[in-house]
């Protein structure tokens, strides 16, 4: 207990004397309201107009204060207030706790080398889910993922394949037809660059196949088997799957 003296007063003050004060900023003064009532077990006190309002029932003093969402949270940061759902680091890491404690008790085991806790919305922190990357609010097709097609391309038209080129765009179409179904919604410039490998793939096997060496690159080739000519040899492509797609909306 303090003893306060002062000119013209002569006050005691206990320690429950003073509280701490809360601001919240809220988007909803009524929701707000129904969810600390709820989720704490406060009560509505003092009304301030359609603007704010006091809680009753803690040791401290707990105002809910209207703010607009995008407006600057104060005049020392260049924050602004979103009333977003959102997780704590600290939270995520609970939860992957849990998850990792009942798949353990169920006989399995969490990959450490794919299982961590990171904000995806930051640059590096992203993940990798059934062959997309997302991170930055973005979703690619991984590089493992392209990779791996270009393996299987490599593999089906080597430049000692003795097959003629309508035997090889046939067994071309059914992989890049399946990955495009599966992989349609990346970016277009995935599907640009992947119909120029093939291509030049091909081009390659026809200067081959003309006894020419070279791997399909200089501008003779483009000229003497240009893109409409492996269109018009039944040869699937990605980025015109893409627009015929598009406009089927």
């Amino acid at each position: 207990m303090k003893n306060i003296s002062g000119e013209g007063c002569n006050r005691l003050f206990t320690r429950e004397t003073v509280r701490h004060r809360f601001y919240l900023d809220v988007d909803d003064l009524e929701k707000a309201a129904r969810f600390y009532g709820s989720a704490f077990g406060l009560m509505v006190g003092r009304r301030f107009g359609a603007f704010g309002l006091e809680m009753l029932g803690s040791s401290a003093s707990i105002y809910l204060l209207v703010k607009s969402p995008g407006t600057s949270a104060s005049d020392t940061t260049s924050h602004r207030r979103s009333y977003q759902r959102h997780w704590t680091p600290e939270q995520a890491q609970a939860a992957l706790n849990e998850v990792r404690v009942w798949v353990e008790q169920n006989g399995l085991r969490l990959n450490a080398d794919k299982t961590h806790v990171g904000d995806c919305r930051q640059t590096g922190q992203g993940f990798e889910f059934l062959g997309y990357r997302f991170e930055l609010g973005r979703r690619w097709v991984r590089r493992k993922s392209l990779l791996a097609l270009r393996e299987r391309i490599r593999q089906k038209t080597r430049r000692t394949r003795g097959d003629s080129l309508a035997c090889i765009i046939a067994d071309l179409n059914p992989t890049l037809r399946g990955w495009f179904h599966y992989f349609k919604h990346s970016q277009p410039w995935v599907h640009q660059l992947t119909d120029g490998f093939v291509r030049r793939r091909l081009r390659a096997i026809l200067r081959k196949q003309d006894k020419r060496p070279g791997m399909g690159k200089c501008r003779d080739d483009h000229l003497r088997w240009p893109n409409t000519f492996f269109a018009a040899q039944g040869l699937f492509t990605l980025t015109t799957a893409r627009v015929l797609a598009s406009q089927s909306r």
